[in-house]
């Protein structure tokens, strides 16, 4: 297992977010569903991004912008837990899809550690083979579209982009292991999936 050093080079690009990367360190992910947000809290989120640079101009440092992008995740888990949108994640067999998916790709794209799904929003925990960007889009894409089918729809499944923090330490791992496997505990066990090494629930 490896996870970040500091003695070595991060790569990072930029969306509307950095993403970081360091080799097969171990990521936490986290995406959610397109209309998770409802319109009122997306221009907040517009208001902080336009106070935020207000204070710090751009061009931002490594440390300004994991600073805006830790900012930005903490207001977004704050509000996703309300449960906004049409959570079709709550579906079992839609949850099933992600699932396969997500076990599909094990072994050939990382190693799986754990991951949860809930109904309008998912984390995930790996260690990647290849450049994270690539795990994802294939990731959502090919959930998209076999979601879509079954729903008998088109359009934007998931939110454009996604959150990423690289994991630092074991005692870390340990603190978003803890966090997956806590993130449910709110909601019946027929509203989500929790895969955890030894148990699927």
């Amino acid at each position: 297992m490896q996870y970040l050093d500091s003695k070595r080079p991060v790569e990072i690009s930029y969306s509307t977010l950095p993403h970081w990367q360091q080799g097969c360190s171990v990521q936490f992910i986290t995406w959610r569903l397109a209309d998770s947000l409802p319109q009122s809290k997306l221009n907040e989120l517009r208001k902080i991004y336009v106070d935020f640079s207000r204070r710090n101009p751009k061009p931002w440092s490594a440390s300004t912008s994991s600073e805006y992008a830790n900012m930005t995740i903490n207001q977004i888990e704050s509000w996703i837990h309300h449960g906004y949108g049409e959570c079709v994640l709550k579906n079992p067999n839609i949850r099933a899809i992600v699932s396969e998916t997500f076990q599909r790709y094990e072994k050939r794209s990382y190693d799986l550690l754990s991951y949860v799904i809930m109904p309008n929003h998912l984390h995930l925990l790996i260690s990647p083979y290849e450049p994270l960007n690539r795990i994802v889009q294939t990731l959502k894409r090919e959930t998209a579209i076999s979601i879509n089918q079954a729903l008998g729809r088109n359009g934007q499944l998931w939110q454009i982009n996604y959150f990423d923090r690289i994991v630092r330490s074991p005692r870390d791992l340990e603190k978003y292991m803890r966090y997956i496997e806590k993130n449910p505990q709110s909601l019946p066990t027929s509203d989500y999936t929790l895969y955890v090494p030894g148990l699927i629930r």
